[in-house]
């Protein structure tokens, strides 16, 4: 994902994965692409575009 990624495992074995990427359509389709096994934690606004778009799909499966 980046040059300075890292990776820890978490107390609940999860990964938390840590790294500097350049917010584009690409890293979107890629953390899309893992579906709910992945959570964003930042940048925020990232966060809140991918929120976004999920409470939309969400409404077309209800």
């Amino acid at each position: 994902m980046a040059k300075d990624q890292t990776i820890a495992v978490m107390p609940d074995g999860r990964l938390r994965v840590t790294g500097t990427v350049v917010p584009s359509l690409k890293l979107r389709w890629w953390i899309r692409s893992i579906g709910t096994d992945v959570e964003v934690l930042s940048p925020k606004r990232l966060r809140k575009q991918l929120a976004d778009d999920y409470q939309v799909l969400a409404t077309l499966y209800k």
